[in-house]
């Protein structure tokens, strides 16, 4: 799902993980739910296939300090 706001957009999934929670935190494992959309991030230079995104999410969630997990339960 994407959606457009004056001055972003948000690019969400509401469907579930295809790999374990575990694996997805840990980071190294990429697995594009939409090829299409992955590579126009790509040729954009705003994505990359390095699986890192939870990795990310979760470290800088660690660093601010915020509750052990991201909203959502992720």
């Amino acid at each position: 799902m994407i959606d457009k706001y004056p001055k972003r957009l948000e690019v969400s999934n509401p469907g579930t993980l295809r790999m374990s929670k575990s694996v997805a935190i840990a980071g190294g494992t990429s697995d594009a739910r939409n090829g299409k959309i992955f590579n126009i991030f790509s040729l954009v230079r705003i994505g990359e296939r390095s699986g890192m995104g939870l990795s990310s999410l979760y470290g800088v969630w660690e660093k601010e300090m915020f509750a052990e997990a991201p909203p959502n339960g992720l």
